[in-house]
């Protein structure tokens, strides 16, 4: 992959996180949040983390964010909602995918980032990353003052503020990034597109004027699209942005992110490794 794609990315990422940086902890990694719940096993957690199976209750229901029969709901204010539910919601999974492409003098590069993870508490996750591009995969384990990091497939225990430090990297592509960087993002105008069906849950659907990558990439935008998803229940179920453009260099460039929470209140405990 050319070092211009990895710079460019790394800064809209690191752009990113210090626009976030309030809440990029969230949910807490180490406090307490409580009795864990136990669930299904996760497709996108390797078996190494133990996940206990169980029958039980669904989430518990939330009270739906009201919407005046006039009017479409206001994205700023379903923002500001979907992140507090999102600060208190547990568990879910979910996965973040960013693929991008650059093209100079004819040839062609493109590399792939995806982050999957499980939580079911503020003070229990489990992370992994992967440059599918360069195949290197990271792997960690965080529970209250806990934390594991996978190496040459096998776990190892790891000083938390260690494991702290580098989970920060790893949390530009979490949910809670994306989803405050979203709130706090300039206003723009919207388009409300109504109710649908995704990822199994009924929710918001809207269509933006603001362009993630306009704040942090120089050069021109040719073609840019951001649609987000809300939960009738107030919490964020996907994000998903795609662009094509130019660099500040004239190379062609194309950007795509998608971002999904899933299985919300299934009975999911992520526990130490064995």
């Amino acid at each position: 992959m050319p070092l211009s794609i990895k710079l460019a990315l790394l800064l809209l990422c690191c752009s990113m996180l210090i626009s976030c940086s309030s809440t990029t902890d969230s949910p807490d990694s180490v406090s307490d949040s409580g009795p864990t719940e136990e669930v299904t096993d996760p497709p996108a957690i390797p078996e190494a983390a133990r996940e206990v199976v169980a029958q039980g209750p669904g989430p518990a229901p939330q009270e739906p964010l009201s919407m005046d029969d006039q009017e479409d709901p206001a994205l700023q204010e379903m923002l500001s909602a979907a992140l507090d539910h999102l600060d208190e919601l547990s568990p879910y999974r979910f996965q973040t995918t960013v693929l991008f492409t650059d093209e100079e003098e004819g040839e062609t590069a493109a590399g792939s980032i995806e982050m999957s993870g499980a939580v079911s508490g503020a003070d229990r996750m489990h992370l992994v990353w992967a440059d599918l591009e360069e195949d290197e995969v990271m792997e960690m384990i965080l529970i209250q003052d806990e934390a594991w990091m996978k190496s040459h497939g096998e776990w190892e225990a790891v000083p938390v503020m260690v494991a702290e430090a580098l989970v920060q990297g790893m949390l530009i592509y979490a949910p809670w990034t994306t989803w405050d960087h979203l709130l706090n993002a300039p206003e723009t105008e919207a388009v409300y597109l109504g109710l649908e069906t995704i990822e199994g849950v009924r929710a918001h659907h809207y269509r933006t004027m603001h362009h993630m990558v306009d704040r942090y990439w120089e050069g021109a935008i040719l073609d840019a699209e951001e649609e987000i998803w809300i939960a009738e229940d107030g919490y964020p179920v996907r994000y998903a942005f795609t662009a094509s453009g130019v660099d500040e260099s004239g190379a062609s460039f194309s950007l795509s992110w998608l971002s999904t929470i899933t299985d919300v209140g299934v009975d999911l405990e992520v526990l130490a490794p064995e």
